[in-house]
């Protein structure tokens, strides 16, 4: 198949643009946590209606992702991604221009559905037809500033709420959008797609979508303050039942949306289970520390923010090493060593105190920063190792909704873990610290039993 792109230099330049997407979607699904206050204010809401802000956008990112395989092989790339970030662009002035819950709403269910594409589309682009050599690499360009975003968000949120208004959360992407399609307008590939590939059995599709929107609405009754367990649960069986359901039809479609016959390769599966669980104990910890420095020790939000800043520190600071990393020891090395980096990193949080000295505090921050950057790309990049061209589309896809409902199911897990420290700690600051970073170090253990038996050559097609 000819390339998409014309040199690799252009090549790495729309690696760089898809980055940037990446960074725009995070942030927007974490920018508005310090604006609830002003937002319920503004709006005459309540906080928790207005929590339902984050709930549609990050709900919309994750059951949009999957429709975006088939509709880049129908329609290329050139014109879903254009679209998505045209789409997503207009999707932010609405959502700033908002003046009702349900307009803020809608508008963001159009900016995460196009979100949903934006990404995906992107790095499929990117990686559809690279050398397996330089997958680490490119995916290493790709991933980084989405991994700031998390934190990112909440400061740069404040900042606005603080010296601006908060349309600007939301208007701040429309600059950056209009940047963003001038430079696609040059580096994005030219391809004409498949206008003969059979359309999708749409109720696949929607049982799909119902199952992941079950899902994530679940997590978000987790993550909420008194959640309805019996709600919980029901959301949970729903879900689990369409998505099993989905599956079995997927497998036996002659035409299905999503190949899943790429579920055969073991790179596969490993990756995309080992990087689920992983996800819940690193995604939980930016979460977990600061809601415990500031509640339970008493910290300063700024404080707070500070120890945090440091695992986004160590997230990047250890970044450029990763290729070399990678090409140096085995994917498998790297994943374990990722693994017990975060482990020792909660076990350290579980024993430090106020008094331990913020040079320990932000050790541990760093390493739990590093460990978890260095295990993300391995993960990431194993899920393509081994995976011939015509099925990247649908490995990419199942990387990328593996990657949104990890996240939401990762707040879900801050959430509760908090609350169980809080019953099991009577109070007591440092029983309440140990249990939460005693609880999120057997979940960080959980990827180890799939790590264990990876063979020693996983990702060998990579490096």
């Amino acid at each position: 198949m000819t390339s998409l792109f014309a040199s690799e230099t252009k090549q790495r330049m729309f690696a760089l643009l898809v980055a940037g997407c990446f960074f725009m979607e995070n942030l927007d699904g974490t920018i508005v946590t310090t604006a609830v206050p002003q937002l319920s204010r503004s709006l005459g809401l309540s906080p928790g209606a207005v929590g339902s802000v984050m709930t549609v956008y990050l709900t919309s990112l994750a059951v949009g992702i999957p429709a975006g395989a088939w509709l880049t092989r129908r329609f290329g790339v050139r014109r879903i991604f254009l679209s998505a970030l045209w789409i997503f662009t207009l999707a932010s002035l609405a959502t700033g221009l908002s003046r009702s819950l349900g307009m803020l709403i809608g508008a963001r269910v159009v900016q995460g559905c196009s979100a949903a594409l934006m990404v995906p589309v992107g790095r499929y682009a990117v990686l559809r037809d690279a050398p397996k050599r330089e997958v680490v690499k490119l995916v290493a360009y790709i991933v980084w500033p989405g991994l700031l975003a998390p934190v990112m968000g909440p400061i740069v949120g404040g900042v606005i709420v603080t010296y601006f208004s908060w349309p600007w959360l939301f208007l701040i992407n429309v600059p950056l959008g209009i940047i963003g399609l001038v430079v696609a307008m040059r580096l994005t590939p030219r391809d004409t797609g498949n206008e003969r590939l059979a359309s999708p059995n749409w109720g696949d599709l929607v049982a799909v979508t119902v199952g992941l929107m079950a899902l994530m609405v679940a997590a978000s009754f987790m993550a909420s303050s008194a959640p309805g367990w019996l709600l919980v649960a029901v959301l949970l069986i729903v879900s689990g039942v369409a998505l099993r359901w989905s599956m079995h039809r997927l497998r036996s479609s002659s035409h299905p949306f999503l190949d899943l016959t790429v579920w055969q390769y073991r790179s596969v599966r490993d990756a995309l289970v080992g990087m689920g669980l992983f996800t819940l104990a690193v995604g939980a910890t930016p979460l977990l520390l600061p809601l415990l420095l500031e509640i339970v020790w008493g910290w300063t939000p700024l404080h707070a923010t500070e120890i945090v800043a440091f695992i986004f520190a160590g997230n990047i600071g250890i970044k450029p090493a990763t290729t070399w990393l990678l090409t140096r020891w085995s994917h498998r090395t790297i994943i374990h060593a990722g693994i017990y980096g975060v482990m020792v990193s909660t076990v350290a949080f579980a024993l430090l105190r106020p008094t331990s000295g913020t040079i320990w505090w932000a050790g541990a921050a760093l390493l739990a920063g590093a460990s978890r950057s260095v295990a993300f790309t391995a993960f990431i990049t194993l899920g393509f190792s081994g995976v011939p061209e015509r099925l990247m589309a649908t490995a990419n896809t199942l990387s990328a909704t593996t990657q949104q409902v990890a996240a939401a199911l990762a707040l879900a897990t801050g959430s509760v873990v908090f609350r169980l420290a809080q019953r099991a700690g009577h109070s007591s600051p440092g029983l309440v610290t140990s249990w939460a970073f005693g609880i999120l170090t057997l979940v960080a253990m959980s990827p180890l039993f799939k790590v264990w038996s990876m063979p020693k050559t996983s990702g060998g097609d990579l490096v």
